[in-house]
């Protein structure tokens, strides 16, 4: 058991790796489908995040990033949060309406077509992935604002400007909670929270 501890930090890189050679060469889109290609990605990323974030148990990894942390103090962090994002996303659809420019019906277009699978990867997988690497540890390491490129680089896929736009101002302000707060968790919670308004609003509305 001690052993395995070890060498937790070698396996997570191990599964990173296997992660970035199935999904990079488009081995798993090929053979599975597209939930599963999905999936491989996200526990690329994960693996990715929680081998550079080791600190030699999960005990001491947790701790380090102030998970669970605070009740109290995360319901505040992540009523702010929301609230900012929200208000963000508001300025942003009226500044970019008043501009004509508004590509955001691609990302529904694409949302509209995920199975159930797709749907709970993307209220419950991606935003523990991707908090983990983008906050916990690339916010740490280069800052608010490279994070929040990359995180917003990173929902390229979609072919939506303002996408990439509403994420890297949906990543500052997650990266701001995070420093603020100490704590992934609040993080974690408002990207759940959110993704699920999002999809509620894009399969009921929309």
């Amino acid at each position: 058991m001690r052993l395995l501890r070890k060498e937790m930090k070698n396996i997570f890189l191990f599964i990173f790796l296997i992660c970035a050679i199935l999904v990079g060469s488009g081995f798993i889109e090929r053979i599975f489908d597209y939930e599963v290609y999905v999936l491989g990605l996200h526990i690329g990323l994960f693996s990715l995040g929680t081998y550079l974030l080791w600190k030699g148990t999960i005990r001491k990894t947790l701790k380090s990033l102030n998970v669970p942390g605070n009740l109290k103090e995360n319901i505040g962090y992540i009523v702010v949060g929301l609230l900012g994002i929200f208000i963000i996303a508001i300025i942003l659809g009226l500044l970019l309406n008043y501009f004509g420019f508004n590509d955001q019906y691609k990302v529904v277009e694409i949302a509209k077509t995920f199975s159930i699978y797709m749907i709970l990867m993307g209220v419950i997988v991606a935003p523990i992935s991707e908090e983990v690497l983008f906050r916990g540890f690339l916010t740490n390491k280069y800052g608010i604002i490279v994070s929040s490129l990359i995180f917003s680089g990173f929902h390229l896929a979609y072919g939506s400007i303002t996408e990439m736009i509403g994420a890297f101002m949906i990543g500052m302000i997650l990266a701001i909670i995070f420093k603020q707060s100490k704590s992934l968790t609040p993080c974690i919670l408002i990207h759940i929270l959110y993704n699920l308004f999002s999809l509620y609003m894009i399969w009921s509305i929309l």
